[in-house]
């Protein structure tokens, strides 16, 4: 009988330090994957501009802030100087003008009502500016100089720091988005005022000519023009090719993170001639010729695209930098590499 009770607890003995190691492995295990991507209150996150050892981004819970890579802290409040006592609505839009130095946010403003236009200089005396309240800004692209807003009769792409007109674009009902590869190569892709259920697509360059694109009956979400030849990606995934916007093929369907907005453009970075997206399994290289590479190697290695979602891409040539929705942001310092730094 003692016999029988020893054996049994030591049997007991030896599985519960069995179940203690196990967990303390589990644990392990949860805790590095937990630690790979990093999880954040900011929300998500609009990359801006990256000087030095600060990021600036807008973010979906703090508005217009700053990160120090050095400390690792996001700013306790918003960047945001006392515009006024009558302004003091959330930052929803925001850019940064490279060339001028400057930021520029908009406040959320009643449905058709003007939204307030600033300007912010983060220098070692901040300013601020109230630029303009005479348009009604939909969208305000992060790094280049262009917003779309609502005009009479139709909308109007507009220069940020000088609301100059650029290009004028009729015939779009609601849910319009911009996507601009420059200053003055721009895509809008929206619902048309003749027919809701149809969505419309074209193009504008540097003489406020329409170029339409024919074809592709679904929102646009991402493009590139080489200076030959074009490629579009559609909502539902088609990668669309061709030399003309009006003469395009498609052979190529991928899947991307959906954003809950039908139509919303998707971060893209472009590098050694592809266009790189995250989609919902893994990452794509999209060729010029239309053809899709899935990257399996080089940065793809440590960033696993189903664990979290981009919100937005900076690349500077060498280093690429991702914003999340909740996991803060990521440095990949090489694309050939497989070093990914969370930041």
């Amino acid at each position: 009988m003692r016999k029988t009770l020893s054996i049994s607890l030591l049997v007991m003995l030896v599985a519960l330090l069995a179940a203690g190691c196990n967990l303390d492995a589990d644990e392990g295990l949860f805790r590095q994957i937990s630690k790979s991507e990093p999880v954040v209150d900011v929300g998500r996150i609009t990359l801006l501009d990256i000087d030095g050892n600060d990021i600036y981004a807008l973010t979906s819970y703090r508005g217009l802030q700053k990160y120090d890579t050095i400390t690792k802290k996001w700013l306790t409040n918003s960047i945001r100087p006392a515009i006024s006592a009558n302004d003091s609505n959330p930052i929803i839009k925001a850019n940064f003008n490279s060339i001028t130095d400057k930021f520029h946010f908009t406040t959320t403003a009643l449905e058709g009502e003007n939204n307030n236009l600033y300007s912010y200089v983060s220098a070692a005396n901040p300013a601020v500016e109230l630029v303009s309240s005479a348009f009604q800004v939909i969208q305000m692209d992060p790094t280049l100089n262009l917003m779309l807003s609502k005009s009479v009769g139709g909308l109007k792409v507009r220069s940020i720091d000088t609301q100059t007109d650029k290009f004028t674009i009729t015939g779009y009902l609601d849910f319009p988005w911009m996507i601009a590869q420059n200053d003055t190569l721009v895509l809008i892709s929206g619902r048309t005022a003749a027919d809701p259920e149809v969505y419309a697509n074209t193009l504008f360059n540097t003489t406020d000519s329409a170029i339409a694109i024919t074809g592709i009956d679904a929102p646009i979400v991402a493009f590139h023009f080489d200076g030959t030849q074009y490629i579009f990606i559609a909502s539902d995934g088609k990668v669309w090719k061709g030399t003309s916007p009006a003469g395009l093929t498609t052979s190529e369907t991928i899947s991307f993170p959906v954003d809950g907005i039908t139509g919303k453009p998707i971060p893209t970075f472009f590098a050694d001639d592809k266009l790189y997206i995250q989609g919902t399994s893994a990452f794509y290289a999209i060729h010029m010729d239309g053809t899709v590479d899935t990257i399996e190697d080089g940065f793809a290695t440590n960033l696993r695209s189903t664990s979290f979602k981009i919100t937005s891409f900076l690349y500077d040539g060498s280093d690429l930098y991702g914003g999340t929705a909740k996991n803060g942001i990521f440095n990949v310092p090489d694309l050939t590499g497989d070093t990914v730094n969370w930041l």
